[in-house]
């Protein structure tokens, strides 16, 4: 998994029953995002497709 290197997607180093093991990403945690209440429009469709370009280089890389 550690393979995939993108600048949309945390590397995820190791996996296991309980744990897993994740690229440190300097920024806002998901808390206090979601502590700030809804994200407006323009910045959930980015979001959004950030998201799915996220899956789309998945797909191709395997």
């Amino acid at each position: 998994m550690a393979s995939l290197n993108h600048p949309n997607i945390c590397v995820v180093h190791d996996i296991g029953p309980g744990y897993m093991v994740m690229e440190l990403i300097d920024g806002e945690t998901l808390a206090a995002r979601i502590a700030k209440g809804a994200l407006p429009l323009d910045q959930a469709l980015n979001t959004l497709c950030r998201l799915r370009m996220r899956w789309i280089v998945l797909i191709v890389r395997g």
